[in-house]
């Protein structure tokens, strides 16, 4: 199996250096006008007593100013964590160049039971591209942007490992019914911000809120899990594109799985806060537990483009079995094309 690309692509470097200086210099009066929508944020958020919400906004904002202002300066910082992660990682797949019908190609990781788990994963990740609000449809969490779903099926634990489900209770009999805890990728004017933050090494300034949501899923799940006989859920954190960077980074950072699709790569920030170990734990003990697909020929996750931006994660390079056009947005149908032309339906494993 190859591995990821060996070099940074000489387009990717002009990019980095020719647009690091114009941004630092536009992003000084956006920050101070940006600097005003933070202090009212914060003060809202110090008025509804969530101060700690209000620390990481300001926080996440001056780190991100750094970020801008020094980018000229730093081009090799937000160039260097990522690709040291990926190059020649063996944590990486190519299949985009292959023959997928031969199934000698097809990836040990794809058994039966975890492609249920993906194709379910991927119909909820599409599912939430509009998520925006709360609903009444679910007596789980939810918020803007993250919503949850469980799986209308129970594993024992030898097929939950199969399927690449972390079990934080190996020794609780009860069957495990996986718990989908969904982060929306971009979709508005304010997620591409986010989405520049990470981009350029600093950390997406919604991510405080979706790891705080995260949270209190695990504690909605232990409280249910209290009173459950039959089963027990297991939380397993979906992203896609942006999501899926924010994605990634908590799961690995709570020690919980991840499915991924079309993901963004970490920014600087996003290392720091996850911590080496934390990685190091992940491409290794934990590697099983985390997947991210990605199909060639997506301008944001294709690493023949943006090898930088890449998760520094067990990450599957498909091909385009469908030629769409939009295919960064519909990862469901890259997915099923996918599975038709390998016939994973029919792949057994030992």
């Amino acid at each position: 199996q190859p591995a990821a690309p060996d070099r940074i692509e000489t387009q990717t470097i002009i990019l980095s250096v020719v647009a690091a200086v114009p941004i630092a210099i536009i992003s000084i009066p956006v920050r101070l006008v940006w600097l005003l929508v933070v202090l009212v944020k914060s003060l809202y958020l110090l008025a509804d007593n969530r101060r700690m919400e209000a620390a990481n906004s300001l926080e996440c904002f001056w780190k991100n100013t750094l970020t801008l202002i020094l980018l000229p300066f730093r081009v090799y910082s937000f160039l260097s964590p990522a690709r040291r992660n990926v190059v020649n990682s063996p944590n990486y797949v190519n299949l985009a160049d292959v023959d997928v019908t031969d199934s000698k190609n097809i990836p040990p990781e794809f058994n039966p039971t975890r492609v249920g788990v993906i194709s379910a994963a991927a119909s909820f990740s599409e599912s939430i591209w509009n998520f925006t609000g709360k609903t009444d449809e679910t007596t789980w969490p939810s918020m803007d942007g993250a919503t949850c779903q469980e799986m209308d099926r129970n594993f024992t634990s030898e097929e939950a490992a199969a399927a690449g489900i972390i079990d934080p209770n190996p020794n609780d009999p009860r069957p495990i019914r996986p718990l989908f805890i969904g982060v929306r990728g971009t979709l508005y004017a304010m997620d591409t911000y986010e989405c520049m933050c990470n981009f350029f090494g600093g950390l997406a300034e919604n991510f405080a809120p979706i790891e705080s949501f995260v949270a209190k899923v695990q504690r909605t799940i232990d409280e249910k899990n209290a009173a459950l006989t039959e089963y027990r859920y297991v939380p397993v954190v979906v992203g896609h594109s942006m999501g899926g960077a924010l994605a990634s980074g908590i799961a690995v950072e709570k020690g919980i799985s991840s499915i991924t699709f079309n993901s963004m790569g970490w920014g600087n920030e996003l290392y720091r806060r996850v911590g080496r170990d934390a990685l190091r734990t992940a491409n290794t003990t934990n590697a099983q537990y985390h997947i991210n697909i990605s199909v060639a020929g997506c301008h944001v996750s294709d690493p023949s483009a943006f090898i930088f931006q890449q998760v520094p994660l067990r990450t599957i390079h498909l091909p385009n079995c469908t030629e769409l056009a939009e295919i960064h947005m519909r990862i469901k149908d890259t997915w099923e094309a996918y599975c038709r032309e390998a016939g994973l339906s029919g792949v057994t494993r030992p």
